[in-house]
């Protein structure tokens, strides 16, 4: 007579839990809620136009507020015409359903000229810097005029003054 010795985990039910377990579907995560907002900070901001007028928009930070506006810290705008336009300021709100960059207080050099103003709207479109606030604008590094109400006409190359204005072309003011 022989004897085998039998283990109970020889056994085929005691595989059966084991393969059940291996099968089981894990249970989905835990969900969380976050709350969105939304607005958006952009670090590097860069937008630029598509089409004829060409334009960069540039910031080392921009606070996107809904779908339609960019708030800008020390935003930098460069407009490629004829000759190259620079607008830089310190702060700077652009309007995407107006096609305008509200800029303050801001300086404008161009290749010829210079000029500053406490506050004032570009549009994008039609290529024309406009503010009420008084402005100061200095051609040829001689020729210096300021006045109140001042529009900035880049395509055609236009700067017209609305009231107050001074000018002063070399010793002799006007």
């Amino acid at each position: 007579v022989s004897l085998t010795a039998v283990s109970k985990y020889d056994s085929p039910s005691s595989i059966l839990p084991f393969v059940i377990l291996i099968t089981r579907k894990e249970s989905p995560p835990e969900r969380i809620d976050v709350e969105t907002h939304k607005e958006q900070v952009v670090k590097n901001f860069v937008l630029q136009s598509k089409g004829a007028k060409q334009w960069v928009l540039k910031a080392p930070e921009a606070l996107f507020e809904g779908e339609k506006k960019i708030h800008l810290e020390n935003p930098e705008l460069t407009v490629y015409d004829r000759e190259k336009v620079l607008l830089i300021a310190k702060s700077a709100i652009y309007d995407q359903e107006k096609k305008s960059v509200n800029l303050k207080p801001v300086v404008i050099i161009g290749k010829d000229f210079r000029g500053k103003a406490s506050h004032g709207i570009y549009y994008t479109e039609r290529e024309i810097f406009i503010t009420d606030s008084t402005c100061k604008i200095t051609f040829d590094s001689s020729k210096k005029i300021s006045g109140k109400g001042c529009q900035i006409d880049l395509r055609n190359k236009r700067v017209i003054i609305q009231s107050n204005v001074k000018s002063i072309f070399g010793e002799v003011a006007k």
